[in-house]
C-alpha cells in the first residue's frame, strides 16, 4: 500500500514540474527554467527519497542555508547557473553529502572561508571552469574527510599558505590548467600528511624550491621521545605543461615519489646533480627539447622502471647513461633523431621515428629480458644477420613483438631474424622489400602473425613459411604479386587467414593451398580472371573474398556453383549487391577462358567503372 502511495505521488508530481524538472527516483535532473525554491517546495516524501541532485537553474544567484532541503542528498551538482555568492554554510543542511560539483558556473568567482562547514561526510569536491582566481585561508574548513579535491580549468592565481590546512585527509588534488606561477610545497608538505597525487600540469610555475622537497621530514617529539616524522606521502607529481620552470638539483627527492611528468617544460638539459629521488619508479620527459643523455643525469634512478623521452630532438646517447638503471624495463625515445644505439637493459624498448638506418650486428646483446621492440619509422636499410641477438644464458631471446614498419628495408635475407624464436607477432609493414630469402624466417618457431603490408613484393619464394608451425595469420596485402604458384601455401597446417588484397594477381594455382590449413583467403582488387574449381577443391577454404576483379561473367557462374556446393562462404561488397559496380566483365566469349595472360580493353573498362563509382561506405577496405 505504501509503494503504491508513492508511486502516485511521484507520477502527480511529474505532473506539476515536467517542464522544470525529470524525476526518476532517487535523481532530480533540473533544466535552466528551474529555481530552488520550487524543488524544496516538493512533497516532503518525495525530498526524503532523492539522493542525486544535478541541478542548472538560472534564476537563483545566492545559496544560502536556506537552499537545499533534501535531507538525504548524497551528491549534489551545480552546473551552468548564474550562482554568483555562495554563503558560509549553505551546504549545512546536507549532513549525508559525499560528493559536490561546482562547474561551469561563470558568474562564481570567489570561494568565502567557511563556505563548506557542515559537509562531515563530504570525500569529493570539484570546483572546474569556474572564475576563482584565490584560495584563501579556512576556504575547506570542515572537509576533515575529503579525499578528492579538484580544481582544475580555473583561473587560479594564488592559493594561500594556509589555504588546504584543514584536508588531513586529502589524497588526490588537481591544480591542472590553471594560472598558478608560485608555489611554496609546504602547503602540501605540512598541511596534507596523506596527499599522495598532485597535478599541476599546465599552469605557469617557475620553479619549486628545492628546500620544500629535501626537508620532507622533520623530528617530533613524543611522550619525550624522539623520531622522524614524515611530512610527505606525495606518490605522483604532474607538472607538464609548465614551460618557464627552471629544473635545479634535488628538485623532486622525495623519498615517497614513484611517479613524474616533466613532459612539455621545454627543458634543453638535465643538471648533471641528482635532480630526482632514488624511489622515483617513472619517469616521463616527452615533448622537450633535449638534445643528448650524457652519463649521470640518471644515475640515481636505481628503482625507474619506465622512462619515457619521446618526441625530443635527441641525437647522442652516452653509452653508459642508463647504466645504473638496472630496474629499468620499458624506454621510449620514440620522435627523436637518435642515429645509433647504446646497449640497455630493458624489457621494452621503443625508439620509433628517429633516424637509424642501420643497426650494428650485437646492439642487443646485453637485452637478455627485452620483449618488445620497436623499430618503426626510422630509415632502415637492411637487417644484418646477428643484428637481433640478445641471448641469455640459456641460448635464447625472450623477444616476442618486433615491429619494423615504416622503414625503408629492400631485402630480408636467410636468418635475418636469428635467433628469434619467441616472437609471436613480426611486422614488417610499409617498407620497400622486393625479395625475401627461403630462409629468411625459418628460426621463428613461435611467430603467429606475419605482416608483409605494403611492400614491392612480386614473388615469395615456395617454403618461405614452411616450418612456422604456429604461424596463423600472413598479410600480403598491397604488395605487387602476379601469381600464386602451385604449392607456395602448401603444408602450412596451423595458418587460418591470408590476405592478398591489392595485389597484381592474375592467376591462382590450383595446387597454391594443397595441404595447408588455410580456412580464410581475400584475393580483392587484383586482376583474377578466372578461378579453376580445383583451386577450392584442393584447399580447405571456408570463406573467401573476390569482389572488384574482372572476372568474366561466364566463369563467375561457375565460380558461384563451386563455392556453394563446397559450402564456402563468399564475401560480398556492398555496392555490388546494389548495383553500383559489376560483379563481373562480360566479355562476348562463349565460354570462361581460363588464360591468365588473356588481355581484352573490356578489362580496362571494368577498372575503370570501379575509379568513377562513388564510394557509399567509410572503409576503404569494403567500398
Amino acid at each position: 500500500m505504501i509503494y503504491v502511495l508513492l508511486v502516485l505521488l511521484i507520477s502527480c508530481f511529474d505532473s506539476y514540474v515536467n517542464a522544470y524538472c525529470a524525476i526518476n527516483v532517487p535523481t532530480i535532473d533540473c533544466d535552466s527554467t528551474s529555481t530552488l525554491s520550487e524543488i524544496n517546495n516538493l512533497l516532503p516524501t518525495i525530498r526524503a527519497a532523492i539522493t542525486e541532485l544535478n541541478y542548472a537553474g538560472t534564476k537563483d544567484t545566492k545559496l544560502t542555508t536556506e537552499s537545499f532541503k533534501l535531507p538525504e542528498l548524497q551528491a549534489l551538482i551545480i552546473h551552468d547557473t548564474n550562482i554568483q555568492e555562495i554563503q558560509e554554510e549553505a551546504f549545512a543542511n546536507l549532513d549525508f553529502l559525499i560528493h559536490l560539483t561546482l562547474e561551469e558556473n561563470k558568474l562564481y568567482s570567489e570561494i568565502q572561508p567557511k563556505t563548506f562547514i557542515g559537509l562531515v561526510q563530504l570525500t569529493e569536491l570539484t570546483i572546474t571552469k569556474c572564475p576563482v582566481e584565490v584560495i584563501k585561508k579556512d576556504t575547506f574548513q570542515g572537509l576533515a574527510d575529503l579525499e578528492t579535491l579538484n580544481l582544475q580549468d580555473n583561473q587560479i592565481r594564488v592559493l594561500e599558505v594556509d589555504a588546504l590546512a584543514s584536508l588531513q585527509n586529502l589524497k588526490r588534488l588537481k591544480l591542472n590548467d590553471n594560472q598558478i606561477k608560485e608555489l611554496p610545497m609546504e602547503i602540501f608538505l605540512y598541511k596534507t600528511p596523506k596527499l599522495a597525487y598532485l597535478d599541476l600540469h599546465n599552469n605557469k610555475i617557475g620553479k619549486i624550491s628545492q628546500e620544500d622537497f629535501i626537508t620532507n621530514q622533520k623530528t617530533k617529539i613524543v611522550y619525550g621521545a624522539r623520531f622522524m616524522q614524515r611530512l610527505s606521502t606525495i606518490e605522483t607529481i604532474i607538472l607538464a605543461g609548465n614551460p618557464n620552470f627552471l629544473l635545479q638539483p634535488n628538485n623532486f627527492e622525495i623519498e615517497s615519489l614513484v611517479e613524474l611528468d616533466l613532459s612539455y617544460m621545454g627543458l634543453t638539459i638535465i643538471p648533471q646533480s641528482h635532480v630526482f629521488g632514488s624511489k622515483l619508479e617513472h619517469l616521463k620527459l616527452d615533448l622537450n627539447n633535449l638534445t643528448k643523455l650524457t652519463n649521470g643525469v640518471f644515475d640515481n634512478l636505481i628503482n625507474l622502471k619506465s622512462l619515457s623521452i619521446k618526441h625530443n630532438l635527441i641525437n647522442s646517447i652516452d653509452e653508459n647513461c642508463f647504466s645504473n638503471m638496472t630496474e629499468l624495463t620499458d624506454l621510449d625515445l620514440s620522435e627523436n633523431q637518435i642515429n645509433e644505439l647504446s646497449k640497455i637493459y630493458l624489457k621494452s624498448l621503443l625508439i620509433t621515428g628517429n633516424e637509424i638506418v642501420m643497426i650494428q650486428p650485437k646492439t642487443f646483446a646485453n637485452l637478455f629480458s627485452l620483449t618488445t621492440l620497436d623499430l618503426s619509422k626510422n630509415k632502415l636499410q637492411t637487417i644484418d644477420k646477428g643484428v637481433f641477438d640478445a641471448r641469455n644464458k640459456d641460448n635464447y631471446s625472450k623477444l616476442t613483438l618486433v615491429v619494423i614498419n615504416y622503414n625503408v628495408l629492400t631485402r630480408l635475407g636467410n636468418d635475418s631474424f636469428l635467433p628469434l624464436t619467441r616472437v609471436t607477432h613480426l611486422d614488417l609493414r610499409s617498407n620497400k622489400i622486393m625479395e625475401i630469402e627461403v630462409g629468411a624466417f625459418r628460426t621463428m618457431e613461435m611467430v603467429e602473425i606475419i605482416s608483409l603490408r605494403f611492400n614491392l613484393l612480386e614473388t615469395i619464394p615456395n617454403g618461405l613459411f614452411t616450418n612456422l608451425a604456429n604461424l596463423e595469420e600472413i598479410d600480403l596485402y598491397g604488395n605487387r604479386l602476379k601469381i600464386l604458384p602451385d604449392y607456395i601455401f602448401s603444408n602450412l597446417q596451423s595458418v587460418k587467414s591470408i590476405n592478398l588484397n591489392y595485389n597484381n594477381l592474375n592467376y591462382l594455382s590450383p595446387l597454391a593451398l594443397k595441404d595447408s590449413s588455410v580456412r580464410d583467403l581475400t584475393i580483392y582488387f587484383n586482376n583474377v580472371t578466372f578461378i579453376e574449381d580445383e583451386f577450392f577443391i584442393n584447399s580447405q577454404l571456408k570463406r573467401f573474398v573476390f569482389y572488384k576483379n574482372p572476372i568474366q561473367c561466364k566463369c563467375y557462374f561457375e565460380l558461384l556453383n563451386i563455392l556453394q556446393e563446397l559450402n564456402i562462404f563468399q564475401g560480398f561488397h556492398a555496392q555490388s549487391k546494389t548495383g553500383d559496380i559489376p560483379v563481373c566483365t562480360n566479355t562476348n566469349l562463349d565460354t570462361c577462358v581460363k588464360d591468365p595472360n588473356l588481355n581484352l580493353d573490356i578489362f580496362k573498362f571494368y577498372f575503370h567503372m570501379i575509379k568513377i563509382t562513388p564510394k557509399r561506405c567509410i572503409d576503404p577496405d569494403l567500398c
